[in-house]
């Protein structure tokens, strides 16, 4: 009898560190499974070449539908619903979707888009995500192959990076020039 409880005893001990290290083990691979894989920048051929799906979307506003405000992020994963207007590459269609990203997109603006789509897409690293303004045409990418509509949509953002970098450099003469004059 003595015996018969001790091994009970013991059992349960041993059953109960089985079911901590399961539940520690069942933690780590969910955390494994779960992770998020950054990947250097290679280089624009590559990205072009490796990424399952190129498209062209609107950020939408995402809103709590019984609220009607904006939702709040828990993370820094941003969580936004798209419009795609325009599949260059991939299986996907246009439609309503939702793009998780680290990067800060605005509602109203078109992004260009290297993402991979397991249930909706997923474009982590910023050079993933390229803002290309408020208005786009899809008949501007009629006609050309990948590589001219990646060319085109990279050259309409570094003008618009370049017309804001003067506007920029401008206002900063401004308030240097106003800290100078402002001491004296």
């Amino acid at each position: 009898m003595e015996q018969n409880r001790m091994k009970d005893e013991g059992s349960g001990r041993f059953g109960a560190a089985n079911k901590s290290n399961l539940t520690l083990a069942i933690l780590v691979i969910g955390l494994a499974a779960s992770a998020t894989i950054f990947q250097e920048f290679l280089g624009w051929k590559p990205l072009v070449e490796y990424s399952p799906e190129i498209v062209i979307a609107k950020c939408i506003p995402t809103v709590n539908v019984t609220t009607n405000k904006p939702m709040p992020t828990t993370d820094s994963l941003n969580r936004v619903s798209i419009d795609v207007v325009s599949v260059l590459k991939g299986g996907t269609k246009p439609g309503i979707s939702r793009l998780l990203t680290w990067y800060e997109t605005k509602p109203g603006e078109y992004y260009l888009l290297f993402a991979q789509y397991p249930e909706s897409y997923h474009a982590y690293e910023e050079y993933r995500v390229i803002p290309i303004g408020k208005q786009f045409n899809t008949n501007d990418l009629s006609g050309k192959t990948l590589s001219a509509q990646i060319r085109m949509l990279l050259q309409r953002r570094l003008d618009d990076l370049s017309a804001h970098t003067k506007q920029e450099e401008e206002e900063v003469r401004r308030l240097e020039a106003g800290l100078i004059e402002l001491t004296k």
